[in-house]
């Protein structure tokens, strides 16, 4: 997912978090956000009431285990399809060896630089 900004300092949270949501919308998903910040999961997607994603927002410096499992509980307390963790820093090498073997996507900085997904697209 490529955003507008060259500089992920810059950006903040919620600024993040919108675009995030320009991204599932523009792809015909309707976006819930979830108040409670402890609940492993920012976003709810959902496409054409089959597909539902959960997605956590994790902002800068490296995210850790406990991230995805988080965003892996919200999955299944919300009865999603799918978990994403989009990430402006990188994961630990634990979060990426969980997230590998119970099928959380995870994107990273570089992910987000080199994608061809800009705002609205």
């Amino acid at each position: 997912m490529k955003t507008n900004y060259q500089n992920f300092e810059l950006i903040s949270r919620e600024e993040l978090l919108q675009e995030v949501e320009i991204y599932y919308k523009t792809r015909g998903y309707q976006v819930e956000r979830i108040p409670d910040i402890g609940s492993g999961a920012d976003l709810i997607a959902t496409s054409l009431g089959v597909e539902k994603v959960a997605v956590k927002i994790c902002y800068g410096g490296v995210a850790s285990i406990s991230t995805v499992h988080g965003v892996s509980s919200a999955k299944i307390y919300y009865r999603c399809d799918r978990a994403e963790i989009i990430c402006t820093g990188y994961f630990n090498k634990d979060a990426e060896l969980l997230a590998k073997i119970i099928d959380v996507k995870l994107i990273n900085r570089d992910d987000l630089e080199e994608s061809n997904i800009t705002r609205g697209s």
